[in-house]
Order: structure tokens, then C-alpha cells, then sequence
């Protein structure tokens, strides 16, 4: 049992719940009884805490002391969390059909969101903006995302040239965007699509929409505009495989 909020094994432990230098650290943190047990299965857990009992079977448990457990999450939880190991996602084997791009997309509600449609209606491979600062380890997105993030990869690349070269292999880039815009009605479905969403506020960046092959607008009454995960999940869901 972990007692002292003074030992170098508490301190350590407490570094898995700080954000800052996350590029850096190779542990995170993730809470909730169902988010862990998927942790558990994706086989990147490398501790249980627990205060009062851990129903979720390791073999690495420890129990600790609430005073630990407010120390070590930061006053944030109370009850069980899991210690994880970053670890590259493998990239599904075989041939992929759906990719997501995520241009500059920054609330962590809405990129957990996004990977939870993503991973719900087939996606095989998500591509984010490099060097935008985001976090997919982090738990609020770990937690939003209901667990998916742990098993969708997800990687960062530079756009333009990333969808310049998934063109040049055959994959059928779809934009986001009111300008020039198709219905998306209007697309059919093919074997291998991209479907790109922009940023909350200023949509998909003007270098990105260049390397398109459409833009796509859902058909909608009394309103041009949607949350960018709802848009997500729409688009997604109408071109799943």
C-alpha cells in the first residue's frame, strides 16, 4: 500500500496527471472503470490505483491512501485510475478504406467526439495538423472519445503534402466547405475516400482546401453551420463502409 505523498514513487505517479512537457513523457493517465478496462485491453496499462477496491482484474495493483490518491491526481479523482505507457497505435494491416483529417481541430471535446464517430463508423486512420499542440493522450479526449482513442491511430502530418500524396495514391480527398460546394447527396461513395474537417472557427485552412478533389456541404434547413464533430459524424456516417 502507497501511504506518503512525500515518496519518489508518489511524485512520480503525480507526474502522469500533469499536462505540461507531455511531448516528452512516455505515461499518462486515464480514469473511469470503462476507459480503464479498455486501457486493460489495449494492453498499455502499466499500473492500477485504487482507494477502496479495484474490480478490474491485473496483476499490478496498488492500493493507495485518499490523501495519495488527491496528491497523485491532483485532486481530481478520488476512487481508481490507470497508469498507461504511450504507445504507437498500429495502422490497421491490410487495405484501408477511410481516412479523417483533422485541420487544426483544438477543443479536446470535439476531437474525443470526432475519434468516437471516427472509430464508430469505420475509419481506419486519422491525420492531424503537426505541431498544433494537441494532446491525444490526454484524458479529457481519452474520456470524450469513450475509450476509442486508444485504438484508432491517430498521427500528425504536415496537410497539404500529406493529401497531395494520398491523391497521387488514388484516395479521393472530400473537404469540408460552403465554397464550391457539392451536396453531399451529390458524392458517391468510393473505395477509397479522405474526408477532411477544419477548425472551429475558421473552417479548413485555404492551403488545405487546395489539395482537394470536392467540397462537400450537408444539406440542411434554416442554418449553414454545425459543430464540427456533428458535421463529422454526418459525413461519416453517410459514406461508411
Amino acid at each position: 500500500m502507497l501511504r506518503s505523498i512525500n515518496s519518489s514513487r508518489a511524485r512520480k505517479l503525480h507526474q502522469a496527471f500533469i499536462y505540461k512537457g507531455w511531448e516528452e513523457k512516455d505515461v499518462f493517465s486515464v480514469v473511469g472503470e470503462n476507459i480503464i478496462r479498455q486501457a486493460v485491453n489495449a494492453g498499455i496499462v502499466t499500473e492500477l490505483l485504487y482507494v477502496n477496491d479495484c474490480p478490474i482484474p491485473f496483476v499490478k495493483k496498488t492500493k493507495v491512501t485518499p490523501e495519495v490518491m488527491a496528491y497523485i491526481s491532483r485532486g481530481k479523482e478520488d476512487s481508481m485510475v490507470a497508469i498507461c505507457k504511450k504507445a504507437e497505435i498500429p495502422i490497421p494491416s491490410g487495405e484501408l478504406h477511410r481516412i479523417l483529417v483533422l485541420d487544426k481541430v483544438t477543443y479536446r471535446a470535439n476531437i474525443g467526439r470526432i475519434m468516437n464517430l471516427a472509430f464508430s463508423f469505420g475509419v481506419d486512420l486519422v491525420y492531424y495538423s503537426e505541431g498544433d499542440g494537441t494532446n491525444y493522450h490526454a484524458r479529457s479526449i481519452v474520456k470524450t472519445s469513450q475509450g476509442a482513442s486508444l485504438f484508432l491511430p491517430a498521427l500528425p502530418a504536415v496537410l497539404p503534402e500529406k493529401l497531395r500524396e494520398l491523391r497521387a495514391e488514388g484516395w479521393y480527398v472530400v473537404g469540408t466547405s460552403l465554397r464550391d460546394a457539392v451536396p453531399m447527396s451529390g458524392i458517391a461513395a468510393r473505395d477509397k475516400m479522405v474526408f477532411v474537417v477544419g477548425n472551429e472557427h475558421f473552417g479548413v485552412s485555404e492551403e488545405v482546401l487546395q489539395e482537394t478533389d470536392v467540397n462537400c456541404r450537408i444539406e440542411m434547413e434554416n442554418n449553414d453551420s454545425l459543430n464540427v464533430a456533428v458535421a463529422a459524424g454526418i459525413l461519416l456516417h453517410r459514406f461508411r463502409i
